[in-house]
């Protein structure tokens, strides 16, 4: 499945693969891959729940409201459209099949 990306992310993204190249190289045989660019630092999945820790710590350092991480999506949506994105490419971003699904296009 292709997924669109804003060109600036890319290099942020490709940035780090560079850091988890350094992190797997440092990791020796402790290195488990798995395949997922977000790791732990010997390369295994990341548990869902520390995600959402580390999330509602960000918050909090930044100073906004706690909201779930899946709420992005829809935060992600708004700055898109507030920019004047086509709702085609909203849609394409959010994986949607009409601007008013919410349900995975296949």
């Amino acid at each position: 499945m292709a997924v669109a990306l804003p060109l600036s992310l890319v290099g942020v993204l490709r940035g780090h693969r560079a850091l988890q190249w350094t992190e797997r190289e440092a990791a020796g045989d402790r290195w488990q891959e798995h395949g997922p660019l977000f790791t732990t630092k010997i390369g295994t999945p990341i548990e869902p729940r520390n995600i959402n820790r580390h999330f509602g710590q960000l918050c909090e350092r930044a100073g906004v409201r706690r909201i779930r991480v899946h709420d992005l999506r829809h935060s992600c949506a708004t700055l898109l459209y507030d920019q004047g994105a086509p709702l085609e490419r909203i849609q394409d971003v959010l994986g949607h099949s009409s601007p008013t699904s919410r349900s995975r296009s296949t």
